[in-house]
């Protein structure tokens, strides 16, 4: 899926005004917290500042303890700006912060007042150069890197340095105009860059990166109508969740047996499948997985039998095995994997070329009139990165005290729920 580009995550919203806040909130900083006039309005450890609750003694020892586009400034983390367009709807860029207005520092010299204490833009929105003449360090693009915040030794230092403006090319000419479409190519974002300001009131950032008032490349969704699967939730900024595949109203299994008592006989379609601790009977299933995104992440796959009876009172423990060799449901036998191609060895016992020599995973004490399962989450991880791989699965007795036949119920049974199924537990790319 392609990275989800939103406004705001979680309960602590990034805003751009208080529009975008909740009711009795205000937008502070790029974030929503509650509106207040003292005080007294506060939750218990909040105070009341700029108009809007503030945890009590919440702050900073440095710019690292804060967000990538704030600053600490007097143990609180601030917002920084360049010019008016940075800070929020309500407020102005006075001194490189974010402020509910302007007003000089009667602590701070005339000169300091006449060059920190205003505005960085004048009322049309155009960056204003400093008293040295330079012009204030902003977005720049040069062929060579993507665009990113660039800031010299006196910007706030959370802002990345270069020290190399000249030799790249890059001028002090007026930013690239917002609206433009700008990619970031080659560098990724890093976690503390800021999002790209589109026209359509959007946000840009790195491939593969969420924006949320700054770059997050570990994020892939801000809520759940950013994943791809009706069957994902937005969780820990992932799109997560479990897939479960059944024969049903679409074809997803191709199952049977085969059967060293009857070697030319094909069992598809008769609403079983057998598996003897002498590995007489075994059976073969394979699941499509084409509902999952490829590149997906798979944390878990368990594969489901329903037992309905066996044919003595001995238990049986089942192995599931990786089949390496193409064969078809409608044709295989003991003898055959599909019409006219034998198997390596018959009854799928060519190690290392019918199957694999050990299984991926198993169950213990199989039994009938229940349901058991097998961890196969490793070999369904292969699957997905290697889809021309999935030849299905050999499932085959592994241990047993006796002669013991179990019997399972395959795609084709009537009672849909006790079909074979896979359930698999994923990540989305």
């Amino acid at each position: 899926m392609l990275a989800a580009s939103c406004t705001r995550c979680d309960a602590d919203a990034w805003c751009d005004t208080t529009a975008d806040c909740p009711a009795q909130q205000r937008c502070f900083e790029g974030h929503c917290r509650p509106a207040c006039a003292e005080d007294g309005q506060c939750a218990a450890g909040e105070q009341c500042h700029y108009g809007v609750c503030l945890p009590v003694g919440a702050g900073c020892d440095s710019a690292n303890d804060c967000l990538g586009i704030e600053t600490c400034v007097d143990g609180r983390c601030r917002l920084t700006c360049l010019a008016n367009t940075d800070c929020p709807a309500d407020q102005v860029c006075c001194g490189g912060l974010c402020e509910p207005d302007c007003q000089p520092n009667p602590d701070a010299s005339a000169d300091d007042r006449a060059g920190r204490d205003r505005p960085l833009s004048d009322g049309a929105g155009h960056d204003r150069k400093g008293s040295d003449g330079a012009s204030p360090d902003r977005l720049i693009s040069d062929s060579t890197s993507p665009d990113r915040l660039v800031s010299d030794s006196s910007s706030p230092d959370h802002l990345v340095s270069d020290s190399s403006r000249a030799d790249r090319g890059v001028s002090d000419s007026a930013a690239p105009d917002p609206g433009t479409a700008i990619t970031c190519a080659a560098d990724p974002c890093q976690p503390t860059e800021q999002c790209l300001d589109l026209a359509d009131g959007g946000y840009q950032c790195c491939a593969g990166a969420v924006c949320a008032g700054v770059c997050h490349p570990t994020w892939r969704c801000c809520d759940s109508s950013d994943c791809e699967l009706p069957t994902s939730t937005c969780t820990g900024h992932l799109c997560q969740g479990t897939l479960v595949l059944q024969e049903s109203t679409s074809h997803v299994v191709d199952d049977t047996w085969i059967d060293s008592y009857g070697p030319t006989v094909n069992h598809e379609g008769d609403g079983k499948l057998w598996v003897r601790a002498t590995n007489e009977h075994v059976a073969l299933v394979r699941f499509g997985l084409s509902a999952l995104p490829a590149g997906s992440a798979i944390s878990s796959a368990k594969l489901w039998l329903y037992e309905y009876d066996q044919s003595n009172d001995c238990l049986l423990d089942v192995g599931v095995f990786e089949m390496l060799t193409a064969w078809d449901a409608d044709t295989a036998t003991w003898n055959q994997a599909s019409q006219g191609v034998p198997w390596n060895a018959a009854g799928c016992n060519g190690l290392g070329t019918d199957r694999a020599s050990s299984p991926s995973g198993s169950y213990a004490g199989a039994v009938s009139l229940t349901w058991i399962h097998a961890e196969i989450g490793t070999l369904v991880q292969k699957w997905v990165e290697q889809p021309t791989t999935n030849f299905g699965a050999n499932v085959r007795a592994i241990a047993g005290g006796c002669n013991v036949a179990h019997y399972f119920r395959s795609s084709d049974y009537v009672t849909v729920s006790l079909r074979p199924r896979l359930e698999i537990s994923y990540i989305e790319p």
